[in-house]
């Protein structure tokens, strides 16, 4: 008996409560407040038991209603996903076109630089020694000469010309003069440019030395993504030299090859044109300076008095002065020999062994052939 007093609880309190605040017929309890609150009787049916209270306003035990929150829920995860992938796909889109941008540029840039090199090409093919362009320009300025000083005609000296045949010279030998300028730097240039027919090595500005960068960094080098190409090769001092070595994506025996053999050769093979640069270079600041002391004296020669312009204009037009003269051999006898030459690629120091390894007997050896000049 006394543990069923134990176990019961006094629930008299709890339920005066709850009829003092039974609501009204108007819905309000007796404290002034709507209420929301519902008592449920114990299935038992008891006055005694335990009551039950569902709240409203608070969470709701209704299943319909959980089920309602679940799906706005995943409604919202859905649609937060499918933002997610729209972003990701513009993001994609804008990418892929501007690496597409970045390709028609790169494309465009390499065929103006085409075009550039065409048309210094043909500026160049303009000037070439065996052109007759400038030859007839100074043929030309030398006909104005003798027709001005000169009657075709009578052959005699037109001596009602009031300008005098030394001041005549130096109007047109100023023409001649720059005519010439032009045609020495155009030629000179040309063949600086053109050491060697084939090939021309834009890496070759950074090979003035042994080339030392490591396998290691080309490696890394040619990991970097294309974006970010500039900024790897400036924080680790590399040159387009080694981008060059990048792009082959040597293996190590390949690289070694590289290193040991092919810039060697080539570095080899640039200091002796820079030699040979070097000594033409010379011989046009020689052609130079001669051109200006002849230039000095004819006008000296012309203006002196010492000869009238009739003793000088008959003398020269008679001995054939203003004829075309093949200075080449007529003047300096250059002699022209045909020279032969024979390359062994076995015999040489630097590939000699890989040629004699990689190579049948019969294409290591080349056969070439040069015209040499000299004088007598």
């Amino acid at each position: 008996m006394e543990e069923e007093k134990e176990n019961s609880l006094d629930l008299a309190p709890l339920q005066e409560l709850l009829q003092y605040d039974q609501p009204s017929a108007s819905g309000m309890s007796k404290f002034g407040f709507e209420s929301n609150i519902s008592v449920i009787e114990h299935p038992g049916g008891k006055d005694n038991s335990l009551n039950k209270f569902s709240n409203q306003a608070g969470v709701s035990e209704n299943p319909s209603s959980s089920s309602q929150s679940l799906t706005k829920m995943q409604e919202k995860r859905e649609k937060g996903r499918i933002r997610s992938k729209l972003s990701r796909e513009k993001r994609k889109a804008y990418v892929a076109k501007l690496e597409s941008r970045i390709d028609d540029l790169e494309t465009e840039n390499s065929r103006l630089q085409n075009i550039i090199i065409k048309l210094h090409s043909e500026k160049y093919s303009k000037a070439d020694p065996n052109s007759k362009s400038f030859v007839n320009d100074i043929q030309d300025l030398q006909g104005t000469t003798i027709d001005n000083f000169w009657n075709r005609d009578t052959m005699q000296h037109n001596s009602e010309r009031s300008i005098a045949v030394g001041i005549n010279y130096y109007n047109v030998a100023s023409k001649a003069m720059e005519k010439h300028k032009k045609f020495l730097d155009s030629v000179f240039e040309m063949i600086i440019n053109h050491p060697y027919s084939l090939t021309r090595f834009r890496y070759w500005k950074d090979l003035n030395s042994e080339y030392t960068t490591e396998y290691d960094q080309i490696k890394k080098l040619k990991k970097v993504d294309k974006y970010k190409v500039g900024e790897f090769m400036q924080a680790n001092n590399l040159t387009p030299l080694d981008q060059y070595v990048a792009s082959f994506n040597p293996s190590k025996r390949q690289f070694e090859f590289l290193k040991n053999v092919v810039f060697k050769k080539e570095l080899q093979v640039k200091n002796e044109f820079k030699e040979a640069i070097k000594k033409l270079l010379e011989a046009k600041l020689i052609i130079q300076k001669a051109n200006l002391e002849i230039h000095t004296f004819i006008g000296f020669f012309l203006n002196c008095g010492i000869l009238s312009d009739e003793q000088i204009l008959q003398s020269n037009i008679k001995y054939g002065f203003f004829k075309r003269e093949q200075a080449f051999k007529n003047i300096w006898n250059v002699q022209v020999r045909l020279n032969r030459y024979c390359i062994d690629m076995a015999e040489d120091p630097l590939y000699g062994k890989y040629a004699r390894k990689y190579l049948k007997k019969d294409k290591r050896i080349l056969y070439f052939q040069y015209n040499d000049y000299s004088l007598p």
